[in-house]
């Protein structure tokens, strides 16, 4: 019992495997409503679904208690215990970045009608999209990853 143990704690301080973050994003992109014909709206609930399947198989659910709702934070310590985990802020800038091109693409064929509200919505998910990636930047550097992956979460 005390072995099982010691092979956890052993197992958290290894490097999580490489992620080619490039090649990951495309396949997305293309088997999920990007490529034929711009389906934000789809691309946007598929990654919506992965990150739950991804959060529950690494064991990093978020609390659904009474009160109010308090996001957890992502630490290397996590990925360490489960590497998975390490797609988690990659997946979340892809999701805010569809939602994004989503209300792009409703103010392009809309009406002009309440534009300015919409587009003031969609620089904010851009926004949100572009510090999600930075902490998928921060987190390669801070749970060791590879040297492909950290150069590709820059990029």
């Amino acid at each position: 019992m005390a072995d099982a143990a010691l092979d956890v704690s052993s197992n958290a301080t290894d490097p999580p495997p490489p992620v080619a973050v490039h090649e990951l994003v495309a396949s997305l992109q293309a088997l999920h409503g990007l490529r034929p014909d711009r389906d934000y709206g789809a691309y946007h609930s598929y990654l919506t679904a992965r990150l739950r399947r991804v959060r529950k198989q690494g064991g990093f659910k978020q609390s659904k208690g009474k009160g109010a709702f308090v996001p957890k934070a992502l630490s290397a310590a996590d990925v360490g215990k489960a590497p998975s985990l390490l797609v988690v802020p990659l997946l979340e800038a892809e999701r805010a970045w569809a939602s994004g091109m989503e209300v792009k693409q409703t103010l392009e064929s809309g009406p002009k009608q309440g534009h300015s509200r919409l587009a003031s919505h969609m620089y904010s998910r851009l926004r949100k999209g572009a510090a999600h990636a930075k902490a998928f930047d921060e987190l390669c550097a801070a749970s060791g990853a590879d040297e492909r992956t950290r150069v590709e979460a820059t990029a």
